[in-house]
């Protein structure tokens, strides 16, 4: 049995996510994840945790997309410093 506490933390997108969910179908490993509704229907699983994932990677895209907008608005007013370099020291 696999759990984790929340579906968008074991893969970065959605087919990460369906080629996870095939491996450990494939090994008879059950994916449980805490937020989730569980069913002992696995279909019904497949297609909640399916349907979450593609949620999840549409949203990682989403943010992503409003931080590059948000960065070319601020080099446009010549703001832009750019990340701050952290110091391994």
């Amino acid at each position: 049995m696999l759990l984790v506490t929340k579906i968008d933390r074991c893969s970065r997108n959605t087919l990460e996510f369906l080629k996870l969910q095939e491996r450990l179908h494939k090994k008879g490993v059950r994916f449980i994840s805490l937020d989730l509704p569980y069913s002992n229907d696995m279909a019904v699983n497949q297609l909640i945790s399916t349907n979450l994932a593609a949620i999840a990677t549409f949203e990682n895209e989403r943010r992503k997309d409003l931080q590059r907008q948000g960065i070319e608005a601020v080099k446009k007013k010549k703001k832009y410093t750019g990340r701050k370099s952290v110091s391994l020291t």
